[in-house]
């Protein structure tokens, strides 16, 4: 009797691997945005700079510099909220949660400058 071989089964990572792919795909983002914004920085800088105020060129370490440099000073580039994602979805859920009334309420407080939820008061 002849034993049939079965095909090789097409290989899928486990449920416990799908995390680190995805890591890692994250971290090779990373790698190659790190080498890349600082290229930027430079092109642009030896574009513009040189032909404005005369200054001198700069090189890709120091566009790198200067790109940390930037990032310690002004911050990272996430999104304005300081909560970032989860404070977003959170203002949608309660945004949805909201009678019409509430949500009238709400825009007169943001458009008056209080703060939302926070009963306005005339004591100033």
């Amino acid at each position: 009797m002849e034993e049939q071989s079965t095909p090789p089964k097409r290989f899928q990572f486990p449920a416990s691997n799908r995390g680190r792919k995805r890591v890692i795909k994250f971290a090779l983002f990373a790698i190659v945005a790190t080498a890349l914004f600082p290229f930027v920085v430079m092109l642009l800088w030896n574009h513009v700079v040189p032909m404005i105020f005369g200054w001198h060129s700069i090189t890709y370490f120091q566009a790198l510099w200067l790109f940390g440099l930037c990032r310690i000073l002004f911050g990272s580039f996430r999104g304005h909220y300081p909560g970032g994602r989860q404070q977003s979805r959170w203002l949608l859920e309660r945004w949805a949660s909201m009678t019409p009334e509430e949500r009238e309420k709400f825009k007169e407080g943001i458009r008056s400058g209080c703060r939302p939820g926070s009963e306005a008061t005339g004591n100033s």
